[in-house]
């Protein structure tokens, strides 16, 4: 089950829209109630069913393998950085990924963009301060 709601909010990521009066929690949480409903709905009309009594709840496991949780996590990442990413002058997501992702020193990017060490660090730490809210929901 937890499964298939990360896939329903990692298919559905790039349709997310921050607005003022709904958080990406209560999106998230929408999803989850519409998912379990679904399947609790399901299990009501199988022939399982004895009498037509509901269906015991299923039952969960308690956590996600640490691997798939691992594997969850960095899908989750890829999906928000794919969304942040559109957010951002081509240039300062260049910045980012040089530094971030790629490693390379602040002192090698501000050259190589022209600019001064600070700004480049302020370039990047936009892009950080974006991502670590828009995690901070998720993970």
């Amino acid at each position: 089950m937890v499964q298939e709601v990360f896939g329903k909010i990692l298919e559905n990521l790039g349709s997310f829209e921050r607005r003022r009066d709904g958080s990406f929690r209560a999106w998230v949480w929408k999803i989850t109630r519409n998912t379990v409903a679904q399947r609790y709905q399901e299990l009501r009309r199988s022939p399982l069913s004895l009498e037509g009594r509901d269906p015991p709840a299923p039952i969960l496991p308690k956590e996600e393998p640490p691997a798939q949780a691992q594997i969850t996590r960095r899908r989750i990442i890829r999906r928000v950085l794919q969304t942040l990413r559109r957010q951002f002058s081509k240039q300062t997501w260049d910045i980012f990924t040089m530094i971030v992702l790629q490693n390379r020193p602040v002192r090698d990017v501000a050259a190589e963009f022209g600019m001064t060490e600070p700004g480049v660090r302020q370039a990047k730490h936009r892009v950080l301060h974006r991502l670590r809210d828009e995690l901070h929901e998720l993970i």
